[in-house]
């Protein structure tokens, strides 16, 4: 089993056919880090443009009303077919 430190960005949005709104997430699986203080350092010094790909990647994705949750650090693990999630840094709550 592989694992690594990567970004995540967890965003809800609005569906025609659903009375709810969903929630889906962005990992940043080309850009991974061997340790936590590394993802958070680097979400830190590039937060701006971080958050503005994000909001720009899911509205075009979706529609206007998405909107940006929450974001951090999370270190996954995954064998190729299973993905599990374990230490979380949450940087960024709405």
């Amino acid at each position: 089993m592989k694992w690594a430190y990567v970004l995540y960005v967890l965003y809800s949005f609005e569906s025609p056919d659903l009375t709810e709104r969903q929630t889906a997430d962005i990992i940043s699986w080309g850009l991974p880090f061997n340790a936590m203080w590394e993802c958070v350092s680097f979400y830190n010094r590039y937060k701006p443009d971080i958050m503005t790909g994000a909001e720009t990647h899911i509205i075009q994705k979706h529609n206007d009303s998405a909107e940006i949750e929450e974001a951090g650090c999370v270190k996954v693990f995954t064998d190729g077919d299973n993905t599990k999630q374990g230490e979380k840094v949450m940087l960024y709550t709405k």
